[in-house]
């Protein structure tokens, strides 16, 4: 029997530490993640939680409520769509706006940003949001941030990126469309007071 003991005592504390992150998961309103992104980021704490779509602010950022958060503020991995104020700013806020209608909604946490948003893998039923919007061409894969995606996943946000200047889908049928993050740059420059 002694030799059992720690066995079972491992088996216990592997089985409490799986519960405790679920737990820590649910607290965070990180819902379950398909198969194979699961498989393929093992690290990333899943659960199911409810949770109601609040408001979209543009085309990769959105507010959701669960059970334990009122108002969680969602960034969308991989991509960077058009400003508000920017042309597609409205088109591609109102894709995302018919992309989350789906059900059922998962969201796969990545990180938290400097603004404190989740960035966040997102799924509509069987659709991954942010592949979604690039492939519409209704924003740009952020490479900037490709670090915070599998390999599998920057491959295939880069080739819907091409297929959607190649076909001159949503902002590529613009002849010079100009990034959200050049546009943020040039907007900080115009309302800095300084000479």
């Amino acid at each position: 029997m002694s030799a059992l003991r720690p066995a079972l005592l491992a088996g216990g504390l592997a089985a409490l530490a799986g519960a405790l992150i679920a737990i820590a998961a649910t607290a965070a309103g990180a819902p379950d993640v398909p198969a194979s992104d699961a498989t393929a980021q093992p690290s990333r704490a899943r659960a199911q939680v409810e949770r109601e779509v609040l408001s979209v602010s543009d085309g990769d950022s959105f507010a959701i409520r669960t059970p334990n958060d009122p108002r969680q503020r969602i960034r969308i991995a991989g991509i960077d769509a058009p400003e508000a104020d920017q042309p597609f700013g409205d088109a591609a806020r109102a894709h995302l706006s018919e992309l989350l209608s789906r059900t059922p909604l998962r969201i796969e946490s990545v990180k938290t940003d400097p603004f404190g948003r989740l960035v966040a893998n997102v799924y509509a039923g069987d659709t991954d949001v942010g592949l979604a919007m690039v492939e519409a061409g209704l924003a740009w894969h952020f490479k900037r941030y490709a670090k915070d995606q599998t390999a599998a996943q920057r491959a295939r946000y880069a080739a819907a990126e091409r297929r959607a200047r190649a076909a001159r889908a949503g902002l590529w049928a613009a002849p010079d469309p100009v990034p959200p993050w050049t546009y943020r740059a040039t907007q900080a420059r115009s309302s800095d007071p300084r000479p």
